[in-house]
């Protein structure tokens, strides 16, 4: 578990399916099963079933929905970013769609500039119309008020840190060229996870859905009704039901785009004719998410790769007994993301509630033990704990290793509130997004 207190950066921590934080620590693991008929480098394999633990509901893996099915995992190459998760948990960066550069200066600004050839499968270019609508529906700035009269985001989006941050972002709306501007005070130090791989939407098909001209102008401007056609389409439109696909809604930035969906032969992803970068190195992908008929796929060799929290799925015994099953420790971590408004406004009241988290308990219950593998508590949410530097920055989060009631009376007291709830109360599970619920 992550505990920091998030009182001078409270919208910095960021929250992905790609690299889950896990405040509680539990340590995930993933199956991977492999059959032996594997292609080779003169004969690669034409075609790769790939089976996933999840649906996959929506092209846009960006908003609540989207994040918690199985999007990220299957659509990473369908629509990349300036940078992706690598093996070690570490942001690589994704030349092939451009490069990011920090401008020397007080305020942090990173100077994005898209790969010259960079083009969506419908021979429209990339621009950086693209940034400006994923920072948009990210930033918190669109909200109006709802049936209730609450204050709500327009946006339904799953993340906000890090974009929350941006001051601004200097677009010529066709541009390659992008300059993001952060807040002053506001230095983003984990700013080169922004802008990866499945948070670039298409923004010319949002702007021609929602009747917008001047998505650029629309989004850049403080007019909440012209952006809500905007969100509106941003929210829902890129659903993705089998049998019922709009291709002109799906174009694909990456090596691969989507041909079909359907529940009898899965989602196909094949290669992009119009990529730019290096070629695919098969030209065929065939998904099976939850809800399309992935047992039979195993069941008649359809399916090469399992990509699943161990023991989430039954269908390594499908596959047979020409398989190869491997269970590793994850880098990626779990994490309790509290809000900073409402009843956790006041930074006591979230050091109250990490006081009660009986993390030792949740991993003891719900972490993956693996014999020389380091899985446990964290302490950092930027560091491995592989790293040299990961002793120096644990310091302010062990105080949150076990529960304490004394302090958690302490810092409602300090909130003005009187009581405690804490301990044998607090029950966690994982939601289908694998972020962890009390």
């Amino acid at each position: 578990m992550a505990a920091s207190e998030r009182n001078e950066r409270p919208h910095t921590r960021r929250s992905r399916l790609s690299r889950r934080v896990v405040a509680v620590g539990a340590a995930l693991a993933a199956a991977a099963v492999t059959t032996v008929a594997c292609g080779t480098e003169d004969e690669p394999l034409p075609s790769i079933g790939y089976m996933i633990d999840n649906t996959v509901t929506s092209y846009n893996a960006n908003t609540v929905d989207g994040a918690a099915s199985g999007a990220r995992q299957s659509l990473a190459r369908v629509l990349p970013g300036f940078g992706y998760v690598g093996p070690a948990g570490r942001v690589v960066a994704d030349t092939d769609i451009g490069i990011a550069t920090e401008v020397p200066g007080e305020q942090l600004t990173v100077q994005y500039r898209l790969s010259p050839g960079s083009v969506y499968s419908d021979g429209v270019p990339m621009s950086c119309d693209d940034l400006v609508l994923t920072w948009a529906a990210a930033s918190g700035r669109f909200t109006a008020p709802d049936e209730s009269g609450a204050e709500t985001d327009l946006f339904d989006a799953a993340l906000h840190g890090g974009y929350s941050d941006i001051e601004r972002i200097d677009c010529a709306p066709g541009s390659k060229d992008a300059t993001v501007v952060f807040r002053s005070g506001r230095g983003d130090t984990d700013w080169r996870a922004l802008f990866g791989a499945t948070e670039l939407m298409p923004s010319h098909v949002a702007a021609r859905a929602s009747g917008v001209s001047d998505l650029v102008g629309v989004l850049s401007g403080g007019d909440v009704e012209s952006v809500r056609p905007i969100a509106q389409f941003w929210n829902t439109g890129w659903t993705l039901t089998p049998g019922a696909l709009d291709p002109s809604l799906l174009p694909s930035s990456g090596p691969y785009r989507i041909e079909s969906y359907t529940v009898e032969e899965g989602l196909v992803l094949v290669a992009n004719e119009r990529w730019w970068g290096n070629p695919p190195g098969t030209d065929r992908i065939v998904v099976w998410p939850r809800g399309t008929a992935a047992q039979t796929a195993a069941e008649e060799g359809q399916v090469q790769v399992v990509d699943t929290a161990d023991g989430a799925l039954g269908h390594t015994s499908a596959l047979g007994e020409t398989v190869e099953t491997t269970t590793v420790v994850s880098r990626n971590l779990e994490q309790l993301v509290l809000a900073t408004n409402g009843v956790f406004e006041n930074p006591a009241a979230r050091r109250a509630l990490a006081s009660c988290v009986p993390r030792q308990q949740l991993f003891d219950e719900l972490g993956a033990a693996t014999d020389g593998a380091q899985s446990g508590q964290v302490g950092s949410r930027l560091l491995p704990v592989d790293s040299p530097l990961y002793p120096l920055v644990i310091g302010p989060s062990e105080r949150f290793g076990a529960v304490d009631l004394d302090a958690a009376r302490a810092n409602v007291k300090r909130r003005g509130r009187s009581g405690s709830r804490c301990g044998s109360g607090i029950r966690h599970r994982t939601s289908a997004a694998g972020a962890p619920s009390s």
